[in-house]
């Protein structure tokens, strides 16, 4: 859980939390400072990031997790296949 800024170029999202709030697990993301998607739903699956809107807005999604070590996530992208390094920020958005 945590915030994440994106590492070099790729990667869909510049900025993301995984949080939870009153039990339910809440996805969100920046683009340029701004609010990109609010309250999605996640969880974790075989390996998988997975993130569902709760209203419509967008399909729902999944990333492979190829590491996570030292507050640094590794994804991949199968759809587009790319890979994308995050970082954990110590700061909330």
């Amino acid at each position: 859980m945590g915030v994440w800024n994106r590492s070099g170029e790729f990667g869909f999202f510049e900025e993301f939390s995984l949080e939870m709030d009153a039990g339910e697990r809440v996805f969100n993301s920046w683009l340029h400072q701004g609010p990109e998607i609010s309250g999605a739903a996640w969880k974790l699956e075989n390996c998988r990031l997975m993130v569902t809107p709760r209203t419509g807005g967008f399909a729902p999604f999944q990333l492979k997790i190829l590491g996570l070590r030292k507050g640094r996530l590794r994804l991949y992208d199968e759809s587009d296949r790319t890979e994308s390094v995050y970082l954990r920020s110590p700061k909330e958005p």
